[in-house]
């Protein structure tokens, strides 16, 4: 049944020879024209500017050939309606007129205009993605906190801010390239079982409650707090490092400029929501954002 439909044209025009409308008649798809005022005027006056010579070389093919190949122009009807048309005419007996019929294209027509409208908002969303990993990225190089960035499933660091750069320095260039280094290799036994299970916690959870864990080449105290982070198609850990007992020493004492700090005062809205969705944190820009 559905077959059959799809197969009956939508316009269907009656004409002698030289291609005058003589009857016409729509499908269910543009009923409400009244095809009436098409009647006794040429086909090609009833197209868009640029149809007019596709009409008279279908009607020169159906006149020699019999029939036509199919050609899209733009049908006016008589309300104003302009519709994508897609005909083929043909020639009706050896002494009779010519008959064309069409299938409207306004469906392929606004799918092509939602696909564009879709690529464009795509595009737009791509860059807005770049802008915001820029603004990340310079947060975390300006944060004077440790923070790493870990595959979730191997626990190689991903990325490394400055802080964390230097916090691991040992000196020796080669060594110094946390890139894809184990972060539990330089821990020890009793701190690398804590922090697995911490991160245990955050893969379930998406947070874990803060440890302590003795980092560096000092070996010192750092408060560690770690967060799940969807990146692309993967997941990636979040650690932040802060000293126990007071800041980071690279940073003034009277200049603290924690993460929270930087996200606070950055002009992007910023919030962290749980897996149920529910708010748990957000700066200024967000409250402002939502007034």
């Amino acid at each position: 049944m559905s077959g059959t439909s799809a197969a009956q044209p939508d316009v269907t025009l009656i004409m002698d020879a030289d291609g005058v409308i003589q009857r016409a008649a729509v499908s269910k798809l543009v009923a409400r024209e009244s095809m009436q005022d098409l009647v006794g005027r040429r086909w090609e006056e009833t197209v868009g500017d640029v149809g007019g010579d596709k009409i008279r070389r279908m009607i020169q093919d159906a006149k020699s050939q019999g029939v036509s190949g199919f050609r899209q122009v733009t049908q006016l009807f008589p309300s104003g309606l302009q519709v994508p048309i897609e005909y083929t005419t043909i020639k009706l007996g050896a002494k009779g007129g010519l008959m064309a019929v069409g299938k409207s294209l306004r469906a392929v027509a606004e799918l092509q205009a939602r696909l564009v409208s879709t690529q464009q908002k795509m595009e737009r969303d791509y860059w807005k993605l770049r802008d915001i990993e820029s603004r990340y990225k310079h947060l975390l190089e300006a944060s004077d906190e440790p923070v790493l960035l870990l595959n979730s499933t191997t626990l190689r660091i991903v990325e490394a801010n400055p802080a964390a750069q230097q916090l691991f320095s040992t000196g020796d260039r080669r060594k110094d390239d946390l890139t894809q280094r184990d972060v539990t290799a330089d821990l020890s036994a009793q701190d690398r079982t804590a922090f697995q299970s911490m991160l245990r916690i955050v893969r379930e959870s998406g947070k874990a409650p803060a440890i302590v864990l003795h980092m560096g080449r000092q070996g010192k105290r750092w408060v560690t707090r770690a967060s799940l982070m969807k990146a692309e198609q993967t997941f990636q850990i979040l650690v932040r490092l802060t000293p126990v007992g007071g800041p980071f020493s690279s940073a003034p004492v009277n200049d603290p400029r924690s993460v929270e700090e930087l996200v606070e005062h950055i002009p992007d809205g910023f919030v962290v929501i749980d897996p149920d969705g529910v708010v748990k944190k957000c700066n200024r820009a967000f409250l402002e954002m939502i007034e």
